[in-house]
């Protein structure tokens, strides 16, 4: 080789090295040539975190490889929890897959130098639901708290726990009316059903003395106290002194009948007629003048799913009493939506359905679209923890995941369900209804392999 040749590949080298030294600390300190911008910019990183961990992380559809101490790329696929690197900024679409759970997938924007953190991404379990405790028309009631579900068959009452995956059984003095309405304290901790006060607590069954007691309702504030109507007259059963007394309500002139009420502390609040038939609501304090606002024809009742405000519907209208405590002069009810089929609240929202829609409506009075399903949906579930929603449509189960890109998975097909409720980590679906001609309490598992070893329930009898 000639000198002139070694000195022209010297030079290249050193140009060579030149260029590229800048390029590799640009690259040390987290930078990225835009090409398509002819710029320079920071990169990015993105964590991704899932429950269960261990799910296998792909990048616009290529799965991401981990590397090694020295740097290169080893053959396996990274899994969560991880934090992915040195990415331009842009646009990508992140997937998730693990086996036996549905995948997750969702486009985001990284800017440059961002550090974006996607926060615990839940996987949902592709498992079939499994039959707990077989029943067919029974009489049935979810507590308020989701965590235990009273049922009715052939006179007999058990309640299960899905925190223990157990039931209590009681023994009931009387015969009783196999469609009585169940009505729970609160408190989840009591249950009156046709004149029979259940203590789940104590283990105890009591009856209530006063003749021809009906239409139960709990104070919702203070689940010691149960009122009920009685030859047109409200009473209270104290539960603490076992004393029931007459209340001192103070009706306006001309109110001849109580349809519904509902009690928070000591507000009071009716639905009711005068003599000729006219609705109003009746709301006030015991043992002061109560006040009337006119309703329209129709016939009313209180909703008993929310906690928080007066809510009642007519026919398929939904209202609301708009500041319900503490008692001012210029209340007013608000129509919230006249096409309700079914609802729930979360603190001062109401999400609810109309035919083939599911809605929500806000405490500033804003209602806007949650999802549609393209079905009618006869129950529902929000899921607390991740925001996901469980709908039963008339042959299937969904799983709604908000999001940029929100996807509705279809968990459960040929299935008819009448009530969901979940346990309080949110790892299991409890579902009452039919699947494969077995009637009675399902349990699906979400985030948890089912145990199929011992899917029985231990009884504990009552006879008190």
């Amino acid at each position: 080789m000639s000198l002139k040749y070694r000195r022209i590949l010297f030079g290249f080298f050193v140009l060579l090295f030149i260029l590229m030294v800048p390029l590799v600390l640009l690259y040390a300190t987290g930078h990225t040539i835009n090409w398509k911008r002819l710029s320079l910019e920071k990169t990015g990183s993105i964590l991704v975190e899932s429950d269960p961990a261990g799910a296998a992380i792909f990048i616009n559809g290529e799965a991401i490889k981990q590397e090694t101490f020295n740097g290169l790329t080893d053959k396996d696929t990274l899994t969560t929890p991880s934090r992915i690197k040195d990415l331009a900024p842009g646009e990508y679409s992140i997937r998730l897959e693990s086996y036996g759970y549905w995948p997750w997938e969702e486009r985001i924007s990284l800017a440059p130098g961002e550090a974006l953190n996607l926060g615990t991404i839940h996987l949902y379990n592709q498992s079939k639901p499994y039959l707990i405790t077989g029943f067919d028309n029974a009489n049935f009631k979810i507590s308020p708290n989701g965590l235990a579900i009273a049922i009715i068959e052939n006179n007999k009452l058990s309640i299960f726990n899905t925190e223990t995956n157990k039931k209590d059984n009681f023994t009931l003095p009387k015969i009783i009316n196999n469609n009585a309405p169940i009505e729970w304290s609160g408190d989840s901790q009591r249950l009156v059903v046709d004149g029979l006060i259940v203590d789940r607590n104590k283990k105890t069954v009591e009856t209530i003395k006063q003749a021809d007691a009906n239409n139960f309702r709990w104070n919702r504030d203070n689940s010691s106290l149960l009122y009920f109507l009685s030859n047109k007259k409200l009473f209270v059963k104290e539960i603490e002194n076992n004393q029931e007394r007459q209340t001192d309500i103070q009706l306006p002139k001309n109110i001849d009948l109580i349809i519904d009420f509902n009690i928070y502390n000591n507000q009071i609040y009716l639905i009711a007629k005068d003599e000729e038939q006219n609705n109003y609501l009746i709301l006030g304090t015991f043992g002061s003048e109560m006040k009337k606002i006119s309703l329209d024809k129709g016939s009313y009742n209180f909703i008993e799913e929310n906690f928080y405000r007066p809510t009642f519907i007519s026919g398929k209208k939904l209202y609301i009493l708009d500041q319900p405590l503490p008692i001012l002069d210029r209340q007013k009810i608000i129509q919230v939506s006249d096409r309700y089929i079914t609802g729930k609240s979360i603190d001062a929202s109401i999400i609810y359905t109309t035919p083939l829609e599911l809605r929500r409506w806000d405490n500033e009075n804003q209602e806007y679209l949650i999802n549609r399903f393209g079905a009618p949906v006869n129950t529902f579930l929000p899921l607390t923890k991740t925001s996901a929603i469980v709908a039963a449509l008339d042959n299937s189960l969904k799983l709604y995941i908000p999001g940029k890109n929100s996807i509705t998975l279809n968990l459960i097909s040929k299935i008819s369900i009448q009530e969901i409720t979940v346990d309080s980590e949110e790892k299991n679906i409890y579902l009452i209804g039919k699947y494969q001609e077995e009637s009675g309490l399902f349990k699906l598992p979400l985030n948890e392999k089912p145990d199929f070893s011992n899917p029985t329930l231990k009884d504990t009898s009552t006879t008190k």
